[in-house]
């Protein structure tokens, strides 16, 4: 029986990490719209039973490319050529057996990983299907670390994907403008957006009446591999404070990559104001943040916007944000009232000074989330969807 979608995505429920999330959501969102997917994942996403799964749904089969036989040693700065040699292969069998199997209208690719966009334009060749690759990051272009990507090759590849794809979509409108910009010859009408976005329904965070001494800030998945020198402003902006405001941090997270922030409270004796709680469940860590003061969030790239900014939004809690007024980040936050973006120790201090002081409660009063959630995004992308599907 045919299906209207097959999706590769290396990383895919029950797999915990947010790389599997965002079509883990968006496969059940269409899935519920009455179109039929089969997932192609790694082994990896099988590995971690305890996670919460998207759901079951009758629509949805999800099939898992074999391990593969050998593992190239390791290729330092150049991570594409690593994993292209490692799974490759195995992803090129499982989807070509896959297609002949299912006949399916549409193929989708998400990364990164970026290696099975690479086999994107020869499957659509060889049996005829459209495909839409969508970029929930950057790959060489707009890379935030251009000597990660620095092969030609490498640039060859993503260009050729790009060319033959019937849809784009990046997660801010900034890296679709930098895409669209660097393929004059192909129809503006293929680069979309579609942004990141939370999960759930918004939370309604309760003013506490009797403010504490003590302002609680709030990190929810990565800081330190960001950006080294986030961490170290903001506990120097904590240690500088430290005779007037009792700060505490508390993480949420994978702590072992949290290096830079431990090690910037060490080096400040700061020990005892952050708290590393470990990676969450995603309900429970989104509970535990809305009783803190200020969300803190950065991101490693100019023109990206991670997941956990949306989730910030969601919980509607004043938002401490490491980035420069030009970045994407700085632009998404721009609406809200009490969206602090810094650059500096010194901005910092004066930021957390103010709201220590006037203690806002809140990102914005009386906020309406919905258009930051990913049910919006996916509800954005339908008609889109739709005219793909047409074309097969």
């Amino acid at each position: 029986m045919a299906v209207d979608i097959v999706l590769v995505s290396f990383y895919y429920p029950p797999f915990a990490g947010v790389g599997a999330r965002r079509w883990g959501f968006l496969s059940r969102f269409f899935a519920e719209k009455g179109y039929s997917l089969a997932v192609v994942t790694s082994p990896l996403s099988g590995m971690d039973v305890a996670a919460s799964s998207p759901g079951e749904h009758e629509k949805i089969t999800v099939h898992t490319a074999p391990l593969p036989v050998r593992k190239p040693p390791h290729i330092p700065r150049l991570p594409f050529i690593e994993e292209w040699l490692t799974w490759q292969r195995p992803f090129r069998r499982s989807l070509e057996n896959l297609i002949r199997q299912e006949r399916p209208r549409l193929l989708v690719f998400t990364g990164g990983p970026f290696f099975s966009f690479a086999l994107a334009p020869g499957l659509c060749k060889r049996f005829g299907v459209p495909y839409w690759l969508d970029f929930r990051d950057a790959w060489d272009l707009g890379s935030h670390m251009p000597l990660r990507f620095s092969s030609p090759l490498v640039r060859y590849l993503e260009r050729r994907a790009v060319a033959g794809a019937s849809l784009v979509t990046d997660v801010t409108p900034e890296m679709s403008a930098l895409r669209r910009a660097a393929f004059p010859g192909l129809l503006p009408e293929r680069f979309q957006v579609l942004e990141n976005g939370y999960e759930g329904d918004p939370f309604v965070p309760a003013l506490a009446a009797a403010p504490g001494p003590v302002l609680r800030l709030g990190i929810w998945g990565k800081f330190s591999p960001y950006s080294s020198a986030h961490p170290s402003m903001l506990a120097a902006a904590i240690a500088e404070m430290a005779a007037e405001v009792s700060v505490e941090i508390h993480h949420f997270g994978d702590a072992g990559t949290e290096r830079a922030l431990a090690e910037a409270a060490t080096r400040l004796v700061l020990k005892r104001s952050v708290h590393f709680h470990g990676t969450s469940e995603y309900e429970a860590g989104m509970a535990f943040l809305t009783e803190l003061d200020v969300m803190v969030v950065n991101h490693r790239s100019p023109l990206m916007v991670g997941t956990k900014v949306y989730d910030a939004i969601r919980i509607n809690r004043p938002i401490l944000a490491f980035c420069r007024p030009t970045d994407a980040l700085a632009r998404l936050l721009k609406p809200f009232p009490h969206a602090y973006p810094v650059a500096t120790t010194a901005e910092t201090i004066a930021v957390l000074r103010n709201v220590f002081r006037h203690r806002p409660g809140c990102l914005a009063p009386g906020l309406d989330a919905e258009p930051y959630s990913r049910r919006r995004q996916g509800e954005k992308i339908l008609p889109l969807l739709a005219s793909l599907l047409e074309l097969h």
